[in-house]
């Protein structure tokens, strides 16, 4: 063997792999000539090599749907039917094929048949899908199943009440912060549903006047939700897609286990006693608080909501299990003031917000002509609510003064976010100076493909809020690899960390200098730029969302968090009010706001300003003491009655021990009734009003309430010193206290 064979011309062998390669090449050659023609808007180029494609990949659906597309732009209507048809029936669940079939039989003039195909493909798809705008627009209603249960298979639900979502669409087109995470929640809904993990939630709109949860569509939430983010709706479409909402609604029957969650403006209810019914059924209450700016820094809020806000503060903390916040400098806001201010515990707990706009791929059809041309110049951008606490007017006194005395070219200034409290000032002044000689701009209501837009061509961001729970744009910015100039105070350092530059909100000299800097050193700049996009994390809705609802189920399953009711310790000898006005006068001395406004269990009307009306004869209320169960104690009880002819009597049964009182009547009286402290130092009253309540007043009103206070019976000086509390003007001082206290203890004993 001398090799000789090796020698001589090669003859290269065609495996059946080989040849299936090459096939395969010469297939995705095909396509991609389809595809370089559809971007050129070449439509009957691009369906010939689509239709090449197809006859040796028959069941390839997307490519159907595309060549129905090019036919159908190619004047080519019923062979584009054809083509959607064919692709429907490979998969009669591909949604955006009944999408693409309503486009067209829209065209034909078809259109109840399109309403019908865009219904379908809205069923199939609810999340972001451009079928509902079309619905919308062409008066059909997306019909779809009220409950549309994913996930729970017996697992506990969380039910997510968008009562403020709703709300706020009935007057706005576009999200701002609170309403932006509430937003993401329901839009993470679903995934994390069908998920491994298996959360089950339903958005709900609980009526708290009426003490009824009623669920509605997360289909018709979702579809509401892209309408606006897409900028697709306009105010009369996002009010047709509100009332399908509404009409969607069925009542939801909570169980022992389950959660409600209220992730958005909690002090938007009038009354609160829902809550405290749910938790007698073993129903778990968790409150997202975004921020305390309205008790912290009541300066940059409307007067009138800070009072509501404080007010419905307290009442949420003495209602619910726990509190979820959206920062750690939130969360320690929520515990300074329950340990400083209230007398409840709740556990408190921060779930970081998201770090991005929920829009990564701009639809540049989306994006105005005017964006794009403001494009071709470098801006600052600053996102945010216009009103005093964003602090907008710092901005342009720094702009002014770049204007006059920078060196080089000044950037424009771009202001995004609708108008807010207080600002018809800093308009004038805006007018006045002719929008900084034509150097600012300002959008209200764009949508989210816009914002990301306006973010990704910036120069950089600039963030001077005097206040912030958290601060979204300024995460946001960082997450589209975008340098942030912000903000030193509260909650925005914990956002940017590291990657931001900052400033003293209420110094603009050293805001300028910042600004000044950054404009003037632009290869620092750049470093800058690219030191974000290679180091910030961007944390995403969906982690967001994943992180809080599967907090809500591992708490769910908590025993330690108890059933008692409500959250308000009662401590000995303290009296504790009802009324709006004594809290609100509380609050105003900077005083502990003791409170037993959520110690009210069944059988009440809402709160008033002076306390508050049984609704029923038999109304309820539990107090929670630090005394131990089988402790004899005397409650007592600040009663009224409405301005009836004759008196009027009441029966008082404390955990079962009974008192009667007589010779009621409007003018408030001190009563006293004793009984025995239960388990976990629980105290359970039972009101009877008895005769004499016979007025209506338009409505049913029985025995009325103003404050209650508890001490151990067998404590005097504790009685002592609530009697001191309670009786005007005090009580003698010594030497006679002790002659006095003992009269006075037999007298109300024997009360």
């Amino acid at each position: 063997m001398n090799g000789s064979f090796l020698t001589g011309p090669k003859v290269r062998m065609s495996s059946p792999i080989s040849r299936v390669l090459g096939f395969k090449r010469s297939q995705r050659k095909v396509r991609r000539a389809g595809d370089r023609a559809r971007d050129a808007k070449r439509w009957s180029e691009a369906a010939k090599h689509y239709a090449a494609y197809l006859k040796n990949n028959p069941n390839d659906v997307s490519i159907r749907i595309q060549l129905g597309n090019c036919l159908k732009e190619a004047g080519q209507l019923a062979n584009a039917l054809d083509a959607y048809k064919t692709a429907i029936a490979l998969d009669h669940r591909h949604a955006d094929g009944h999408l693409q079939i309503g486009h067209l039989l829209k065209i034909l003039g078809r259109s109840a048949d399109a309403i019908q195909a865009y219904r379908k493909s809205f069923e199939l798809s609810p999340h972001d899908n451009p079928a509902f705008a079309e619905l919308l627009a062409m008066g059909g209603v997306p019909q779809v199943d009220g409950t549309d249960d994913v996930g729970g298979d017996g697992t506990a639900i969380i039910y997510m009440d968008v009562t403020d979502l709703i709300d706020y669409l009935r007057v706005n087109v576009a999200l701002s912060g609170i309403q932006r995470v509430v937003s993401n929640l329901i839009a993470n809904t679903r995934e994390l549903a069908t998920s491994a993990t298996g959360i089950p939630v339903r958005p709900v709109l609980p009526d708290y006047s009426g003490s009824r949860v009623f669920r509605v569509s997360l289909s018709l939430l979702e579809g509401l939700i892209s309408l606006v983010t897409s900028g697709r709706g306009d105010r009369n479409m996002i009010d047709r897609a509100l009332d399908s909402l509404i009409a969607s609604q069925s009542l939801a029957m909570l169980q022992a286990g389950d959660t409600l969650l209220i992730p958005g403006a909690f002090w938007i209810y009038q009354r609160y006693d829902l809550l405290n019914i749910l938790r007698q059924s073993g129903v778990r209450v968790a409150v997202f608080i975004h921020d305390l700016i309205q008790v912290t820094n009541p300066e940059f809020v409307e007067p009138a909501a800070t009072a509501v806000f404080r007010r419905s503060l307290v009442d949420v903390l003495c209602a619910s299990n726990y509190v979820l916040t959206n920062s750690k400098f939130v969360a320690d806001d929520v515990s300074r003031y329950l340990a400083s201010r209230m007398n409840c515990l709740v556990p408190v707990t921060p779930v970081t917000l998201a770090t991005e706009l929920n829009c990564r791929q701009i639809d540049t059809a989306d994006v105005s002509e005017e964006h794009k041309e403001l494009a071709n110049e470098d801006y600052v951008l600053c996102v945010g609510t216009i009103e005093i606490r964003k602090n907008h007017m710092y901005l342009v006194q720094i702009w002014e003064r770049l204007i006059r005395e920078f060196p080089g070219p000044v950037p424009n200034l771009v202001f995004v976010g609708k108008w807010g409290w207080e600002i018809a000032p800093f308009q004038k002044y805006l007018e006045g100076s002719d929008y900084l000689g034509g150097r600012l701009y300002i959008y209200e209501g764009i949508s989210d493909s816009e914002l990301a837009f306006l973010y990704k061509n910036s120069l950089f961001t600039i963030y001077p809020s005097f206040a912030e729970g958290w601060g979204l744009p300024v995460g946001e910015s960082l997450s589209y690899g975008k340098p942030c100039v912000a903000s030193s105070v509260t909650a925005i350092p914990e956002v940017g960390g590291a990657l931001c530059k900052y400033f003293d909100p209420f110094d603009v000299e050293e805001g300028y200098r910042v600004v000044f800097d950054v404009l003037a050193d632009r290869p620092a700049l750049a470093a800058w730029t690219k030191r974000v996009r290679s180091e910030f994390r961007p944390k995403t809705w969906k982690d967001f969302s994943e992180e809080v609802f599967g907090l809500v189920q591992r708490l769910g399953r908590d025993t330690r968090l108890d059933k008692i009711g409500n959250n308000c310790i009662l401590e000995t000898s303290e009296v504790a009010i009802f009324g709006n006005d004594p809290l609100a006068q509380l609050d105003a001395k900077k005083r502990r706001l003791i409170t037993a406004r959520m110690t009210r269990m069944s059988g009440w009307h809402g709160l008033e300003p002076w306390g508050c009306w049984a609704a029923k004869r038999r109304a309820t209320l539990r107090i929670i003491t630090r005394m131990a169960p089988g402790t004899d104690a005397v409650v007592y009880l600040h009663l009224r009655t409405p301005d009836l002819d004759d008196s009027a009597d009441c029966t008082i049964k404390v955990n079962q021990t009974i008192t009667f009182v007589d010779d009621l009547g409007s003018v408030p009286v001190w009563c006293t009734a004793p009984g025995r402290v239960g388990e976990h130092g629980i105290i359970d009253i039972v009101l009877l009003s008895g005769k004499g309540f016979f007025h209506r007043h338009g409505r049913e009103l029985y025995i009325g309430i103003l404050g209650i206070a508890v001490a151990p019976a067998n404590d005097a000086a504790a009685r002592f010193e609530l009697l001191a509390r309670i009786v005007r003007g005090g009580v003698p001082p010594q030497p006679e206290v002790t002659r006095y206290l003992e009269g006075a203890s037999d007298a109300l004993q024997a009360n």
